[in-house]
């Protein structure tokens, strides 16, 4: 009887430290947790790809390719995970995962060479051409671009590429004596500006009055291409060409309104929508601005005869005119069909500017210049089956100005000594 109770205590201790020991396990996690285990290789020919980072999303475990390409990730809590493998100059990988107790998960992941978007200029060549593929000096100031810089218009814009300088007298106005300089060649007919690779000046419109007459707000992206392009444009392409290409609408309508005041007097108000309905996308700006000219004066003093016909001085009111304008740019994009796409570029603008009388300059001036031009513009474009497309451009400008300049000597020239 003694014995019995001496075994009995014995296996209820046994079991007593058994369970203790299994309990400990349990708590531990010993058990409850897997691994993973695999190599990282090139997609195309399965080379190893060691120092790429193999990481479990939601968690801080990690582990890094050896020269191998072989990594492991040891103690990992049962469960399903996002496994994201990543390499410089490789496309991320990103694979779920499930692991179980006790039991390794054995990878073999391949990740694909990253793809470098190369930019596509079409102003050199009139054709999509890779930056890389042309032998000229371009400049591509694309839409991330334009919308990081402070520029108000495309003149701002400009200054900030290379081999471009822009001589203005009188604000947004452009006088006969602003210019735009590119590499070296001066004169305000020099470069050439096109509107969706149509001509929007030529040599009766100056440049500078003409990139005035675009507003920014309807630029997606602008191409300038440095160097004499006369034999694909023409004689106003002698120092260069600059393209700007208006945004297409697409998808659901969208408006904006924009706003933008400063000193001198300026402003500017405007909307623009956009969107696409079926086989139409269309997209207008409106806009308008106004800045009051550094050189203004409320009156002037003008020589008038009197009675007696002697010469008198007459002071009279000044009609101060800086720069004021009106802008409307509209693009429609029509499906036709398959092989057909339409793009129709209407452009109405309207500006007036001045420079009144001024001690400040050598010659006091009173000019006065009104214009109101209206600019129509379409592209068919045809891709048919096979290798073989075209392109038809037409455009149509019309333009009414009126230049009043009358000059005022304010004093005697002075002689050298």
């Amino acid at each position: 009887m003694r014995v019995r109770n001496q075994v009995a205590a014995s296996f209820v201790s046994g079991a007593i430290v058994v369970g203790g020991l299994f309990a400990a396990e349990t708590a531990f996690g010993l058990e409850e947790t897997g691994s993973i285990q695999g190599t990282v290789a090139a997609e195309d020919g399965g080379v190893p790809l060691p120092a790429a980072l193999v990481a479990l999303e939601g968690t801080d475990m990690s582990a890094t390719t050896g020269a191998d390409g072989a990594f492991a990730i040891d103690g990992v809590p049962a469960g399903t995970y996002r496994l994201t493998v990543t390499r410089e100059a490789f496309a991320p990988l990103t694979s779920p995962v499930t692991v179980a107790v006790g039991e390794p998960v054995l990878l073999d992941l391949r990740l694909p060479v990253l793809e470098f978007e190369e930019s596509v200029v079409v102003t050199a060549t009139q054709t999509e051409r890779a930056v890389t593929e042309v032998a000229a000096s371009v400049t591509i100031l694309d839409a991330r671009t334009i919308e990081a810089s402070s520029a108000r218009n495309l003149q701002d814009l400009l200054r900030r590429t290379p081999a471009i300088d822009l001589a203005e007298t009188s604000g947004m106005a452009a006088r006969a004596n602003s210019s735009l300089v590119m590499r070296g060649v001066p004169g305000t007919k020099r470069a050439l500006l096109l509107v969706d690779g149509l001509p929007a000046n030529d040599l009766g419109l100056g440049t500078l009055a003409a990139l005035s007459l675009v507003p920014l707000a309807s630029v997606e992206r602008a191409e300038v291409v440095r160097g004499p392009f006369s034999s694909l444009y023409g004689a106003n392409a002698f120092a260069g060409a600059i393209n700007a290409i208006t945004r297409p609408g697409e998808g659901p309508p969208v408006a904006d309104f924009f706003a933008s005041g400063g000193a001198a007097g300026y402003y500017q108000l405007g909307t623009s929508v956009r969107g696409e309905t079926g086989p139409v996308g269309y997209a207008f700006t409106a806009d308008r601005r106004k800045i009051d000219n550094v050189y203004n004066r409320d009156t002037r003093t003008v020589p008038r005869v009197a009675e007696d016909r002697s010469l008198q001085q007459e002071t009279v009111p000044l009609r101060n005119v800086g720069y004021e304008d009106v802008r409307l740019t509209g693009r429609l994009d029509f499906s036709a069909s398959d092989a057909w796409d339409v793009t129709l570029l209407p452009r109405i603008s309207s500006y007036e500017t001045g420079l009144d009388m001024s001690a400040r300059l050598p010659v006091a001036v009173d000019e006065h210049k009104r214009d109101t031009a209206v600019n129509l513009g379409g592209i068919f474009r045809y891709n048919g089956a096979g290798p073989l497309s075209a392109q038809i451009r037409t455009s149509y400008r019309y333009s009414n100005q009126s230049l009043f300049q009358e000059n005022f000597p304010l004093a005697p020239p002075r002689q050298p000594t």
